[in-house]
């Protein structure tokens, strides 16, 4: 039901606008506005990404910290995939990635690349999953610099939080799997929008 103003219908225009203008501050100021994607992320390092500018991107198998956790590889991998697009980079294929990968490691410049996507897992919980569509994660992303000695950290972001997918799940029939991917898709996109975009050089994008 909309809300109606209860001033005065002989009140003269201007402070009926007024009157207006002072609800709307109340209104505001009793609801929390969404928060834009990227806002709540945790910028750890940010060396020298914009100079270097990077444009190929392999992403790298997890690197997972926690113990006893099992978050889904390709999922997550494709969902940075996609963001890494977003944000105007090259990424290399996954499966090329992992023809070059020793023991679920990849060792950055093997397919001449730019830099290296790692996705590092702090932790990971989807015990709720199947039941409410409820996860709990804790991931890092670092762009390493393949081009120089050591692959140096261009840039480090660091996000966690509990994140619902029912509104998603009821919103229209789907499978399990691709709501998990929707899931991760949204990780990705959550922190690489904190991560500067490429510049766009002679080349292209």
């Amino acid at each position: 039901m909309p809300l109606r103003s209860t001033a005065p219908r002989f009140a003269p225009r201007c402070a009926r606008r007024a009157w207006g203008a002072c609800l709307l501050g109340l209104l505001m100021g009793c609801t929390q506005l969404p928060t834009s994607y990227g806002d709540d992320v945790e910028v750890v390092a940010e060396g020298g990404l914009e100079a270097a500018n990077p444009g190929d991107v392999a992403i790298a198998p997890l690197l997972v910290m926690a113990e006893g956790v099992a978050p889904p590889e390709g999922e997550l991998r494709k969902g940075f995939q996609n963001a890494l697009v977003r944000r105007r980079y090259n990424p290399l294929s996954i499966e090329a990635v992992d023809r070059r990968a020793v023991n679920a490691s990849y060792l950055p410049g093997q397919l001449r690349e730019d830099a290296v996507l790692q996705i590092v897992v702090h932790g990971w919980n989807d015990e709720l999953w199947r039941t409410q569509s409820m996860l709990t994660y804790d991931l890092e992303a670092r762009l390493l610099d393949a081009r120089e000695a050591g692959a140096p950290v261009l840039w480090s972001g660091r996000r966690a939080e509990q994140l619902t997918m029912v509104r998603q799940r009821d919103a229209s029939i789907r499978d399990d799997e691709s709501l998990l991917q929707e899931a991760c898709n949204r990780i990705a996109v959550e922190i690489l929008t904190a991560m500067p975009a490429r510049r766009p050089g002679p080349e292209g994008p």
